[in-house]
């Protein structure tokens, strides 16, 4: 396990929105974080990929704002949309 978690860390190192990861980890939980995957950010629209339907629609439906709040804060304001997409984090 800790060398899965040692190998996780040097993806997120290398990846171009690792801060965004990062922030995302925080924000969300590790509960949260492992059932997403942050896939970019355009014009301040963060898309996350949710594994599963219902967590998808209750992110979107009831916790966006919370999210979007706490990513802004964050990220210096880099964040300013939180979007949720159905896809394989």
């Amino acid at each position: 396990m800790e060398s899965l978690l040692k190998c996780d860390s040097s993806l997120v190192r290398k990846s171009p929105h690792a801060d965004l990861i990062e922030a995302w980890r925080e924000v969300a939980g590790d509960q949260l974080a492992s059932q997403t995957e942050v896939r970019g950010i355009r014009v301040g629209v963060l898309t996350i990929a949710v594994g599963a339907p219902p967590l998808c629609q209750e992110l979107a439906a009831f916790r966006r704002q919370a999210l979007t709040e706490a990513m802004a804060s964050r990220t210096s304001g880099r964040v300013k949309e939180i979007r949720f997409r159905l896809g394989t984090p």
